[in-house]
């Protein structure tokens, strides 16, 4: 197959069982995509495509036998992954765009230290990347775009609302396939 047949390929798979991530803590952020499956042949195909290095992990939740595997790719391999993809992809577009958003800050301005402080501004701006992309992917863009404006209307599907709705955290644990 040709380098764009495989990108393209990667990309319907990303968009079915990928995630883009935007991993913020203090003073820095990092782009993130993951990808889970049972099986792990198309996340080991994946890894081919774009020549990854990272290690698969098996994720075990504490509830069920079942098992998963998950692959992580951050910064920016991710950056470049997405970059590939970003022509064929669909549902994961828009989050990819801000993700190729940051990133390009990130490498423009670049890491931070206790003496290479980032400004407040620029601060600023990535914690809005950071709530655009998790807005993207709570799907509730979908519904602000099809909700009439009925001010009158409870609830609030904005990217700077504050809802007290708290998510489920499915509790897991990892390990390294070695």
């Amino acid at each position: 197959m040709s380098e764009q047949t495989q990108y393209a390929w990667a990309a319907g798979f990303f968009d079915g069982e990928g995630c883009v991530s935007l991993h913020n803590q203090e003073r820095w952020t990092c782009v993130r995509i993951i990808l889970v499956q049972k099986d792990i042949r198309p996340l080991e195909h994946f890894k081919a495509i774009f020549d990854c290095t990272e290690t698969l992990g098996i994720v075990t939740r504490s509830n069920r036998r079942n098992h998963y595997y998950r692959l992580v790719i951050s910064g920016k391999k991710a950056a470049e992954v997405l970059t590939k993809m970003l022509p064929y992809l669909t549902l994961k577009r828009a989050v990819a765009e801000v993700a190729l958003d940051l990133q390009s800050r990130v490498d423009s301005q670049g890491g931070y230290n206790r003496w290479n402080r980032m400004s407040d501004e620029e601060l600023a701006i990535r914690r809005s990347l950071v709530d655009k992309v998790k807005w993207l992917n709570s799907g509730r863009w979908a519904a602000a775009t099809t909700k009439p404006t009925d001010p009158a209307q409870p609830g609030c599907d904005s990217l700077n609302c504050t809802d007290d709705k708290v998510a489920e955290v499915a509790e897991t644990t990892t390990r390294l396939i070695q």
